[in-house]
């Protein structure tokens, strides 16, 4: 799904993160992750980087992010967001 979004557009993710890692997503070529729990600035912030052709990963999720980078991308784990 968010590849085919990706064609006509460029997405921000919003998950629980229960089933799909971030990796995933980035992968699937979302331009931006945030949480359930992300505070409306930060979305806000994400937001503008992501329409200026950036990629954001919203405060509350760079360290998991980091994690699942560092297993190379594997999406066991701990589900936090």
């Amino acid at each position: 799904m968010i590849s085919l979004v990706s064609s006509v557009g460029r997405p921000l993710v919003s998950a629980g993160w229960q089933q799909t890692g971030l990796v995933a997503a980035v992968r699937a070529e979302a331009r931006g992750c945030v949480g359930h729990r992300t505070e409306q600035q930060d979305i806000g912030e994400a937001l503008h980087v992501i329409a200026g052709g950036g990629f954001s990963v919203c405060p509350r999720l760079v360290g998991r992010f980091r994690e699942e980078l560092a297993r190379g991308g594997d999406e066991s784990g701990d589900r936090r967001s």
